[in-house]
């Protein structure tokens, strides 16, 4: 399976330095001409489906400026939602590190054991997203596919496709990429992920 995963963003809250997490927001008014740019960077990448999020407008977005340049329809996977950060939500990340000093060492140290308040932990998230990718790579082997997805799922997803454990992508949480191109042959055990 092909996999191209698409960054749908920035919002403002992005441009704010806010942590957005699931918070449900449009993409910024001067988003469109960067993801317009990466989606032609792309134009011989014909997709045989595009997935995105139903609850999340700037992956909808995204996603609906690809399904216009490629004719295909958007498929909505929800399990492809981004990671839920609860009460960190809407703060700045200048507002997270004062309130939370020691959770944001810990976060930068081993997230995988960091639960954000009415949030999601890095673990939940994986078990939310492996039987999302189980079923997709058995229906699209062979197959390229497009994942309108927000920054924290990205490299997520990014980790997983590539085999690697949640302690080693873990430190890929805070990079931002606008795509990422993956040849998936077979999916890492849930287990060795970690």
């Amino acid at each position: 399976m092909h996999v191209l995963l698409i960054h749908a963003g920035p919002t403002p809250w992005d441009i704010d330095n806010r942590v957005t997490g699931a918070q449900n927001l449009p993409l910024a008014p001067d988003a469109l001409g960067p993801i317009g740019s990466v989606i032609e960077s792309y134009q011989q990448f014909i997709p045989d489906a595009i997935f995105c999020a139903r609850d999340n407008e700037a992956c909808q977005q995204t996603a609906k400026m690809i399904a216009d340049r490629t004719g295909q329809r958007i498929r909505y996977e929800d399990a492809f939602a981004e990671m839920k950060l609860g009460l960190w939500q809407g703060l700045t990340r200048d507002q997270i590190r004062h309130r939370y000093p020691s959770v944001i060492q810990q976060w930068q140290d081993n997230p995988q054991q960091v639960l954000p308040p009415e949030g999601e932990s890095l673990v939940m998230v994986v078990d939310r997203l492996y039987p999302a990718l189980i079923k997709l790579h058995r229906k699209y082997q062979g197959k390229k596919v497009i994942l309108v997805v927000r920054p924290l799922v990205m490299a997520i997803l990014a980790g997983i496709l590539r085999g690697k454990t949640m302690q080693s992508f873990a430190a890929d949480l805070t990079a931002r990429h606008s795509s990422d191109e993956i040849e998936v042959e077979a999916l890492p055990d849930r287990q060795a992920i970690g």
